[in-house]
């Protein structure tokens, strides 16, 4: 079980909407969240690493660095689930001071019904711009990820800052700092993440495509993700912030939605000074929408 710390408003939205929504990871809270991973591979290149030079090539030093930040720019979605449901930084960060719940998701079936989305989209048009998958987020200078990566990773760019700028986005969301930019330690969160990103090296072969990127980094606006060729009709605004909501049960008629597939469970943290009365919301919601086969437990 894997479980997604959350608001009691946002339990009802998933609930309401059969959707999981995968936020914009440019709009992150915390800066080192989203560039550790470049700085680890930053570290790796200039210190030699096993397969430095077959990711950088013939590449300048000033190229390097220009594909390194330009990857940053270029969005990626991701929401966040944890195999602790015993951490309380959790609990008060995200699932609003302990009022909020955690949702507890089966791994294998959230995995299969993203292997379906994955198999289906195969067939359309819409792979060749962007892929999707559940990663297991990994701590501090990792190296040995970076490895592994490149001995699995192919991409036919002619252009070797565009492939290393793809290499970098890539990696983009799996390799966290052991801490936050306020110290707070991220290593004991055992993060799981489900990615959704852009193929980039189509993006980037545009002859536009740069410009569009620095107006990106100053402002995240619809018009610079549609010239961008990144935009997605179903993309939501939410208080500012780009969300992009997952519901297969709409791509895959007959397959049921992602939450039918994999939510087993809604936890109410023992903690909640209103505990009985967060159960009996949960539980006439569930009620109302024909779902009473999902447990409610305490925990704590």
């Amino acid at each position: 079980m894997i479980y997604h710390f959350t608001k009691l408003s946002s339990l009802f939205g998933i609930l309401d909407s059969q959707e999981l929504f995968l936020g914009n990871c440019n709009q992150m809270n915390d800066p080192l969240d989203r560039t550790f991973g470049i700085d680890c591979l930053r570290s790796y290149i200039r210190n030699g690493g096993k397969y430095a030079q077959k990711l950088k090539g013939i590449l300048s030093d000033a190229d390097i660095e220009n594909a390194l930040k330009i990857s940053l720019k270029i969005p990626y979605y991701a929401v966040s689930f944890s195999k602790d449901i015993n951490n309380s930084t959790l609990w008060e960060n995200y699932a609003d001071n302990y009022k909020g719940i955690a949702i507890g998701f089966d791994e294998r079936q959230l995995e299969s019904a993203i292997d379906d989305i994955i198999q289906y989209l195969d067939n359309e048009s819409f792979t060749q711009k962007s892929f999707l998958e559940l990663k297991m987020i990994t701590y501090g200078y990792r190296y040995d990820v970076i490895d592994s990566l490149v001995e699995n990773y192919s991409d036919n760019s002619v252009n070797e800052k565009i492939h290393l700028a793809f290499f970098a986005y890539k990696l983009c969301g799996m390799i966290k700092s052991e801490k936050g930019a306020n110290g707070e330690v991220w290593a004991d969160e055992k993060e799981y993440r489900l990615l959704f990103k852009y193929e980039i090296p189509q993006i980037l072969s545009r002859d536009d495509a740069w410009i569009q990127l620095e107006r990106l980094e100053k402002e995240a606006t619809i018009e610079i993700f549609k010239n961008l060729g990144l935009y997605e009709e179903q993309i939501k605004v939410i208080n500012g912030k780009y969300y992009l909501p997952l519901k297969i049960g709409e791509i895959i008629p007959g397959r049921g939605s992602i939450i039918d597939r994999s939510l087993k469970c809604i936890y109410v943290s023992a903690n909640n000074p209103d505990l009985l009365k967060v159960k009996e919301q949960i539980c006439k919601k569930l009620q109302a929408i024909g779902k009473c086969h999902i447990k409610i437990d305490v925990f704590g």
